[in-house]
């Protein structure tokens, strides 16, 4: 699967993400912004940014429906972002506006399988660079489930072979195609709801031959 994203990540979706267990650099020319993957920290932010409401029951459990490919984009709160930016220094703002456009770059794809193993891909833009491109592989497990929201815990290999183990929330919309996945982050763009947005995709083995997907708000 994670071949065929490299023309997702190229092409961007009309979605918004960061990375799964990941930890990205972001910034351009000044100290990196690390910005980790983490939703269970960051729950008020997906509360107050998102009115999921409580989703009709269905056939299957989140568990279940959560298997297949699903592909994601960066968000955040502009507006917060720009009152954060009111009476700043100008160096100041250009540096918090390379910071979000990094971050608005990422984008992501997961694909969850029912052995329980999981895929991921990430890829990031700094401004004025080349991008930066990561994939995992691991294993996954629900930890619990609680109406419209599900907890996982992933466990993906590092570079020197060692289990990076990842708990995230996912809180899914209404009609179970699309689920937020929000992001701690700190420094510039704490407070701004940074979330990734991912979308489910049908089950064609090849993602390049999905269509756009639609923008939800």
């Amino acid at each position: 699967m994670l071949r065929s994203t490299r023309s997702f990540v190229r092409t961007k979706s009309s979605l918004a993400l960061v990375a799964a267990g990941l930890t990205v650099a972001v910034g351009c020319g000044s100290p990196a912004t690390s910005v980790s993957i983490d939703s269970d920290a960051s729950e008020q932010a997906a509360e107050a940014s998102i009115a999921v409401v409580s989703a009709p029951e269905v056939a299957q459990p989140l568990d279940q429906l959560l298997v297949g490919t699903w592909l994601g984009q960066a968000v955040l709160d502009e507006g917060v972002l720009e009152r954060k930016l009111e009476g700043k220094p100008e160096a100041l703002q250009e540096r918090m506006v390379v910071h979000a456009e990094n971050f608005l770059s990422t984008e992501m794809a997961m694909e969850f399988h029912s052995d329980g193993t999981v895929e991921s891909e990430v890829e990031m833009t700094p401004v004025g660079q080349r991008a930066i491109r990561d994939a995992t592989v691991g294993q996954w497990r629900v930890t619990q489930i609680d109406a419209d929201r599900l907890a996982v815990e992933t466990a993906e290999l590092g570079p020197d072979g060692s289990a990076n183990i990842t708990k995230r929330t996912f809180r899914f919309y209404p009609d179970r195609n699309a689920f937020v996945m929000t992001v701690p982050v700190s420094g510039d763009l704490e407070g701004c709801d940074a979330m990734i947005i991912f979308e489910r995709q049908s089950a064609i083995a090849n993602v390049a031959q999905q269509p756009a997907a639609t923008q939800r708000k």
